[in-house]
């Protein structure tokens, strides 16, 4: 229930800071990971209601597999989201070519 309140809470508040200015670059990125943890979470508690329903073949075992599925997904989809945009700057700042006079010069 208390991770319910605290996502909750995460997104409104992830909702509320959308059109913050450009200098706090990191909060498009934060709002998107909340943005998917509640996704991942609504799909959880879906699953959990209507799983038997749904799933008809050995409801327990694939109920719980899709729900590790759920959970694997949402931890890489969160890592992704944060962490691409930082290795994709880092990697655009680290690019270097070599220049007519012999000398390594940074793009």
């Amino acid at each position: 229930v208390y991770l319910m309140v605290l996502l909750l809470t995460a997104t409104v508040m992830a909702t509320q800071s959308r059109n913050v200015d450009a200098s706090f670059n990191e909060t498009k990125y934060l709002a998107a990971m909340i943005y998917s943890h509640f996704l991942f979470m609504l799909l959880r508690v879906l699953l959990f209601f209507f799983g038997d329903k749904v799933i008809k073949i050995n409801s327990g075992a694939v109920v719980a597999g899709v729900m590790s599925l759920f959970l694997s997904l949402d931890a890489m989809i969160c890592m992704g989201i944060y962490f691409y945009p930082k290795f994709r700057h880092a990697r655009n700042q680290n690019t270097f070519s070599m220049s007519a006079r012999g000398t390594i010069d940074r793009r």
